[in-house]
């Protein structure tokens, strides 16, 4: 017998009940040892591969090809379901953003709706604050004229080295001796050094601080000063110091905003070709020439019109 399969010759094999076909074990896809111990009931129901695949009645075929439909259906309603479950889930996401979006918009509106305002009262600031610099222009020319004039009665003595345990009174009384100006004891109300303050630490060797007298009489100071400018050229040495001779100067004492705008009306002087600059009862003064007139400058801004 030939194997319904290969077509070689069949000694021992399998039997196909539907068929009819002798096929080798292996060509039937079955182990000769479970065959062997099958039943004669199933060895005899036994079908081949190619039986056990062959085409269904026409009805069984239908019914499973319309199970095979209705399966796809369910299955594609599921796909949808879940398509329109995603589309559901999208929508309420938008919603949500679209509210966030909304709520900021509306946040942004009113944070520029602020701006406008403020931007309308800045609007009206600036007179506000120009009157208010002026107003501390003023304030400070206040404050500065109180303090020039609670110093209207002292000499600052400048170039004086500073040294421990020296004696203020006697530098001053040589001073005086040097010039010629007969110094009587009830004449000072007090004598000191300037406080040295710490911007000022760094030139401590190069400028000593100052020696402040103050007058009982504006009168006497007056006179001082008048003999100190005929005298000129007073040093250490007139002081009674010892030491390499240093030039020692006295002048009325100016505030720093005075002694900072007398800087600058040097500077003025210097650029302009002015012949004189002084100082006088704490006032500055400029002169162009000797036939010119005479230009008090009080700030900053008299300075600049001369320009």
């Amino acid at each position: 017998m030939e194997c319904g399969k290969c077509s070689e010759i069949v000694s021992d094999g399998v039997l196909c009940n539907t068929c009819n076909k002798h096929l080798h074990f292996g060509c039937a896809g079955l182990a000769e040892t479970t065959f062997r111990r099958m039943t004669n009931e199933k060895k005899a129901s036994w079908r081949c591969p190619a039986c056990r695949v062959a085409p269904q009645s026409p009805q069984i075929s239908q019914d499973a090809s319309l199970a095979d439909l209705f399966a796809e259906v369910k299955i594609s309603r599921a796909s949808i379901e879940a398509k329109i479950d995603n589309v559901q889930l999208q929508v309420t996401d938008l919603n949500n953003k679209w509210s966030s979006l909304e709520t900021r918009l509306a946040s942004m509106e009113e944070r520029i709706s602020n701006t406008e305002d403020k931007i309308e009262t800045l609007s009206t600031l600036p007179p506000q604050i120009k009157e208010l610099q002026e107003h501390v222009t003023c304030l400070k020319k206040e404050n500065n004229d109180r303090d020039q004039f609670g110093r209207l009665n002292n000499v600052e003595i400048t170039g004086v080295p500073l040294r421990s345990g020296e004696n203020l009174r006697t530098i001053f009384h040589n001073i005086c001796t040097k010039v010629g100006f007969a110094l009587d004891q009830s004449d000072i109300d007090c004598i000191h050094r300037i406080r040295v303050f710490s911007t000022e630490a760094k030139q401590q060797n190069l400028r000593p601080p100052s020696i402040i007298v103050r007058f009982t009489r504006r009168a006497r100071r007056d006179e001082l000063l008048a003999a100190a400018r005929a005298r000129r050229g007073i040093t250490t040495a007139d002081a009674g110091l010892d030491g390499p001779s240093i030039n020692v100067y006295l002048n009325e004492h100016l505030t720093p905003a005075n002694k900072l705008l007398l800087k600058r009306a040097r500077e003025v002087k210097s650029e302009l070709n002015y012949a004189y600059v002084w100082v006088k009862e704490c006032k500055i003064f400029l002169r162009k020439n000797d036939t010119s007139r005479v230009i008090r400058i009080v700030s900053e801004s008299d300075l600049l019109k001369l320009k």
